[in-house]
């Protein structure tokens, strides 16, 4: 007969007793981040972790959170930027923070901290607002200012050179109205790539409109059909199967996220309803975890913004 240790020892070996159990949902609604002028405006979900990262427009500083903690860390004070906007993380851990009228994309490791690469455009005036990573690891940043869609490419992020220009993809105005941009008035905004890699989504955030970019060679700039329906000022953009999240971050319209069924050829859409929760307080974007939402309460320029600045959990399934 086996010994009650063998067995023990055994079941020790298996494969089946040495898989961890799965984490439970959290529990937590709000994340604080520190500092009474923090203003967080993007944020990203960092994959295989517990992690989730947001810039301050104020600051220019990175913080951390951890889905199970209820306060946000700082994680890098001082950043080449005064100002970071959209942040995203890829899946080789590389953050990505676009930083407004800085005219750079700032690329760090999140397991050293190192800053790894800084790409800045030619051109000035601009304010570089969000980005997409596509499946190929291209990024694509939107400039609320200039209308331009710019991107990185995956040679520019193995080469040796860290400081690199960010380049054009293409130029928008042929279609996308970039009349009066700046001072306030934000055009390009929330971006994503579609799921069968062929066309970015682009907000118009003056303009309560979504576009359509193609990634082929004809670079296509084409109006996405809303059916005659509005929806909120587009702030940042999520993608998921065919539901378009878009986050309204204009206070004076309401404090809710779009809802919006898109189908391919991505040229017709139909919002269906929005989200919406207690704990939104001018929200600006949003990341994906699980079936829910982590959103930024940006509160854009509000003298007196509610305090603390936190990051929300915003359930996708919410009872009618």
């Amino acid at each position: 007969m086996f010994s009650t240790n063998l067995i023990s020892f055994l079941l020790a070996l298996s494969p089946i007793a040495t898989l961890a159990a799965p984490h439970p949902p959290p529990e937590i609604t709000s994340y604080t981040l520190p500092g009474n002028n923090t203003r967080p405006e993007g944020v990203g979900r960092q994959p295989n972790s517990p992690y989730f990262y947001s810039g301050s427009v104020t600051t220019g500083s990175l913080y951390r959170g951890d889905i199970y903690t209820p306060e946000i860390e700082v994680f890098i004070p001082n950043t080449p930027s005064t100002c970071l906007a959209g942040i995203k993380i890829d899946d080789q851990d590389r953050l990505y923070a676009a930083g407004c009228a800085s005219g750079s994309v700032f690329v760090y490791d999140v397991n050293t901290r190192d800053l790894l690469y800084t790409f800045t455009v030619t051109y000035s005036g601009g304010f570089l607002n969000d980005l997409t990573i596509a499946d190929d690891g291209t990024v694509y940043i939107s400039d609320s200012y200039r209308p331009y869609l710019l991107y990185i490419t995956p040679d520019q992020l193995a080469a040796e050179e860290t400081e690199q220009e960010l380049k054009v993809y293409t130029r928008l105005d042929s279609v996308i109205p970039y009349t009066n941009a700046g001072d306030g008035v934000h055009i390009g905004n929330g971006l994503v790539v579609t799921k069968d890699q062929e066309f970015v989504i682009l907000g118009s955030w003056e303009g309560r409109a979504i576009y359509r970019i193609s990634l082929d060679d004809s670079k296509e700039i084409s109006p996405i059909d809303l059916g005659g329906k509005t929806v909120g000022k587009v702030d940042g953009l999520l993608l998921r199967g065919k539901t378009l999240y878009s986050v309204n971050s204009d206070w004076d319209i309401g404090l809710f996220i779009d809802v919006i069924e898109i189908v391919y050829p991505y040229l017709e859409a139909t919002p269906v309803g929005t989200l919406t929760s207690d704990l939104l307080y001018g929200p600006a974007t949003a990341a994906f975890d699980g079936d829910d939402l982590l959103v930024t309460n940006f509160q854009g320029n509000l003298p007196n913004p509610h305090l603390p600045f936190d990051i929300v959990r915003v359930p996708l399934c919410q009872k009618a």
